[in-house]
């Protein structure tokens, strides 16, 4: 059966060979300590994590047609070199839609959902669009 625990303390030690391989002291005594930093700081075991899948809604541009957004968000990031941030083609999560549509609609608003879900753009959007 598979071990985790035993999984990521052989990953763990690989890397560290690896590295300090790579970067190797003719000092015994640095490359010694290089291995016990390392030991200390690569690693402190495998973490599990449970990841809700959120259902997704409109993406920015569909709010921008359904005159919600402002085309304006189209230019946000039409300069930059940089994959963008905020795309427009890409799907909010559908409590992110909701939230901008009742923010902008002027009502308040509480989002309760998971860590990674979000809730920052639920406000943020509607504050650049107000900007």
């Amino acid at each position: 059966m598979f071990n985790p625990a035993k999984a990521a303390e052989e990953i763990k030690k690989e890397y560290i060979g690896y590295i300090s391989t790579t970067f190797h002291f003719r000092n015994q005594n640095l490359q010694k300590r290089l291995v016990e930093e390392l030991e200390k700081t690569v690693s402190s075991g495998p973490f599990v994590e449970i990841k809700d899948s959120f259902k997704s809604g409109k993406t920015l541009d569909e709010l921008i047609e359904k005159g919600i957004l402002s085309s304006l968000f189209r230019d946000l990031e039409k300069d930059k070199i940089h994959e963008p941030k905020l795309p427009v083609s890409r799907p909010l999560y559908l409590h992110q839609e909701k939230a901008v549509e009742k923010i902008v609609a002027g009502k308040n608003v509480v989002v309760s959902t998971g860590t990674g879900s979000g809730k920052t753009n639920c406000f943020v959007i509607p504050v650049i669009r107000v900007c």
